[in-house]
């Protein structure tokens, strides 16, 4: 959508345009004269057909962009020679006998960094900017409110629950109102047996708009405003209604799919919190279960698809789990839950 953006409001710059690729396979272009793109990254274009598996020429003809040449399609695990050493020295990479491996989209390496041998009955939680939750599917299953993407290869497919924006908006929220905390300072004040003061509704994928109007948030309390509500209360807010979210959309995959899950693996940057996992936790009643180097599970993924191509297994990376959060009951925290639903299904209607 943004060549078709690119070319409605500046044609001048688009006529200049001769193809496009994603970034990380951009350097397949730079290093080797390869100008490719991955299935799991394809889909991502809105031009490629996940069923056929191939561009979609009817696609590329309603939006006006048949002058570009398209990349080729090449699987994860793909190897290439570098053909431009000088380029490897742009880039101060120094090993000349190095070569490119084809990767895949950010999502699906992060649940390959985090799979095991049997995974049929997985469920995934990747928590970043956004939060997917996510399972593998053998068929295009389509579900109101549920992206559908391709694994890694193109083999497999994606179900994607996701919530929308959610780590971003606590780290925005610590910025704006408490930037000298850290964060395990604020979630010290978290009490998941207590009720909230400050319910937050931020998340964006959550109760959107039939109509297609831009979601409305904000903080709801009790009035009127009262003097003991601090600004970590607020920041608590933005907390639980990250987790909230995520919670339901588990809840949301498992009634569309009519699928059961004893836990769910979680990873990304947002698994640091300690808070976070144990809300999921409790209002879904699984297990939370969080591998080692678990905050950046996408660079793992990558380095999971050089070893499995270069070595032939990725066995010296070990599975190991580093924290379990066990579902804990807590009807304060239910009637927050509660409320914040209520709160969203009533913004929906504004």
């Amino acid at each position: 959508m943004k060549l078709v953006g690119l070319n409605r409001n500046r044609p001048d710059l688009y006529n200049k345009v001769k193809s496009f690729t994603s970034l990380s396979e951009v350097f397949a272009l730079i290093f080797c004269g390869q100008l490719i793109i991955e299935p799991s990254q394809a889909v991502e274009t809105q031009m490629f057909d996940l069923y056929e598996k191939k561009w979609n020429q009817k696609v590329v003809d309603v939006f006006g962009l048949e002058q570009l040449s398209f990349p080729n399609i090449v699987s994860s695990g793909t190897v290439f020679e570098i053909q431009d050493k000088n380029a490897l020295a742009r880039y101060g990479i120094k090993n000349e006998s190095c070569k490119f491996v084809v990767g895949g989209a950010d999502t699906q390496l992060a649940i390959k960094a985090v799979t095991s041998e049997d995974d049929e009955n997985e469920l995934y939680l990747v928590s970043g900017t956004t939060s997917p939750v996510c399972i593998r599917s053998s068929v295009p299953a389509k579900y109101r409110d549920c992206w559908l993407d391709l694994d890694l290869k193109g083999e497999r497919y994606i179900l994607e629950f996701n919530p929308g924006v959610t780590g971003l908006n606590y780290e925005r929220s610590k910025q704006l109102l408490s930037a000298e905390a850290n964060y395990s300072e604020l979630e010290k004040a978290i009490d998941l047996f207590h009720k909230p003061k400050a319910i937050a509704s931020f998340t964006t994928q959550s109760f959107q708009s039939d109509t297609g109007v831009k979601k409305l948030g904000g903080f709801f309390m009790s009035s009127p405003l009262s003097a003991a509500i601090t600004k970590k209360d607020l920041i608590a807010g933005i907390v639980y209604d990250i987790g909230f979210a995520i919670s339901k959309k588990v809840k949301q995959l498992e009634v569309d799919t009519a699928q059961k899950h004893n836990a769910i693996v979680a990873c990304g940057g947002g698994m640091q919190s300690s808070v976070l996992p144990q809300i999921i936790a409790n209002l879904t009643q699984k297990r939370v279960l969080i591998f080692s180097d678990f905050k950046e599970p996408s660079i793992l993924g990558c380095l999971k698809v050089i070893e499995e191509k270069l070595h032939g297994s990725a066995s010296n990376i070990e599975r190991k789990i580093e924290f379990e959060y066990l579902p804990q009951s807590s009807g304060s925290l239910m009637q927050a839950y509660r409320e914040w639903n209520e709160i969203g299904i009533g913004l929906k209607q504004i």
